[in-house]
């Protein structure tokens, strides 16, 4: 027999199931993407249990893990140690990040109320300016346990309105 529980009291609708029948039923859109305040959203609810959105099923895990054991890739290793210490790198990227506060605007957005934040979440990719859980939401076996904010800045830059306050 399956059975749910709603929970309202925090902001966020806990789904307690059971039984395969409530696996095939649970709507990931229902559960979570309609609340639109991510992760972040549901530690500021209070939530106390993992949702199952971001729980990879076992099985599906162990596949992955028997099949990467014999993939060739290697993940690449960037040294950034030195990145300040030569006068010519200073003009590259990394150091625009710090000069125009690329990080510093990214964290106080996160900082933000979630009802601010709301308003630039979205999955669909043809904004500008996005923040999202995940791209693959719902292609995705699980969601991932992150919140992120994402501008699109070539060809042609989100103007001033399209970025969070916080963020210009």
């Amino acid at each position: 027999m399956a059975f749910s529980l709603f929970t309202h009291t925090t902001g966020f609708t806990q789904l307690i199931t059971s039984s395969a029948k409530s696996k095939m039923e649970y709507d990931r859109k229902a559960e979570f993407d309609e609340l639109k305040t991510g992760v972040k959203g549901l530690l500021e609810s209070g939530v106390t249990r993992i949702p199952r959105i971001f729980i990879q099923d076992q099985k599906k895990l162990n596949e992955y893990s028997s099949a990467s054991e014999v993939s060739k890739f290697s993940i690449p290793i960037i040294d950034l140690e030195d990145v300040n210490k030569c006068a010519n790198r200073r003009d590259q990227p990394w150091s625009s990040i710090k000069r125009f506060g690329l990080i510093d605007g990214v964290r106080r957005f996160h900082e933000l109320d979630s009802e601010v934040r709301k308003k630039f979440y979205t999955l669909d990719e043809s904004r500008k300016v996005s923040y999202n859980t995940s791209f693959d939401f719902y292609q995705a076996p699980a969601a991932n346990w992150r919140d992120s904010l994402s501008s699109d800045i070539a060809p042609s830059p989100p103007s001033a309105e399209e970025l969070p306050q916080v963020c210009r």
